[in-house]
This record gives structure tokens, C-alpha cells and sequence, in this order.
């Protein structure tokens, strides 16, 4: 799923939000939920990759960054599900099946996209799962 690095401020001060920054680098994914793509804002970008500098920066005051739509992408999703079913026939018309199913088998989770803002210390950070947690269920149905 793709996003949009932004601005906490409207830098160009025309009014409109959600403004991008400038691009001064190669953006470094770090694909960590406290800290998703690299931000000297977040303090747990700076632990997980120190020395590291910035790729994105607040452009200068009254003008837009160069920053593109949609340059980052947030986690692929990877989930697992199955379903097995067996009937049982007793008459011709009369049966049983049995099914089991699980969803998210595996149970990994698929992180959503991160909190955009780069000049904000929350920013990088995933708050919440696309998937849910491992599922599973059982399941008997009588036909007559």
C-alpha cells in the first residue's frame, strides 16, 4: 500500500494541508512499527539506525517541497488461510458436514501504513494492523 511523506505545517502558507517536504536523499525503510521509514523527529530512528541522515527535510518557508505522491510503501500483506470439509452420508438424502477453517493460519501481522508526518516525533510509527489475529473455526451441518 503506497503513501505520502507530509508536512505537520502548511509551510507554503497557501491554506491547504498535508504539504510535502523536500527530498534531499534516498528514503531508508527500516520497516519497524516504532519507526517505519527513517526520521531524525523520531527518537526510535535515531536507535535503530544511528548515523543515518535524513532523506526528507521541511522545504524553506513560503514554497512546496519536491517530495512525490505515493514514493513509500507500507507492509505487503501475507495471510495464510484454509478450510478442510468432509460429509458423511448416511441415506441418500440425510448427511453431516464437517468443516474446520482458519484464518490467518500463521498468524503474522500485516502492519498498516505509518503516520506520515516527517517533522513530528510520532511520525514513522505504525499504529494498527490490517489483519486480524489467527481465527479458527469449527463448524457441523446437518442436512435432511
Amino acid at each position: 500500500m503506497p503513501f505520502t511523506p507530509t508536512l505537520s505545517t502548511d509551510n507554503a502558507n497557501t491554506g491547504v494541508g498535508s504539504q510535502r517536504p523536500q527530498v534531499v536523499g534516498t528514503p531508508l525503510v527500516l520497516g519497524n512499527p516504532s519507526c517505519w521509514f527513517y526520521i531524525s523527529a523520531n527518537a526510535a530512528c535515531a536507535a535503530l539506525a544511528p548515523g543515518t541522515s535524513n532523506a526528507f527535510v521541511v522545504p524553506a518557508q513560503f514554497t512546496y517541497g519536491n517530495g512525490g505522491r505515493n514514493i513509500l510503501r507500507a507492509d505487503d500483506l501475507v495471510q495464510f488461510d484454509i478450510s478442510v470439509m468432509k460429509r458423511f452420508r448416511f441415506t441418500e438424502r440425510n448427511s453431516v458436514e464437517l468443516r474446520g477453517e482458519a484464518f490467518n493460519l500463521f498468524n503474522t501481522p500485516t502492519f498498516s501504513a505509518p503516520s506520515t508526518t516527517i517533522n513530528v516525533a510520532s511520525g514513522a510509527q505504525v499504529g494498527s494492523t490490517l489483519n486480524a489475529a489467527r481465527t479458527l473455526e469449527l463448524a457441523l451441518k446437518v442436512f435432511f
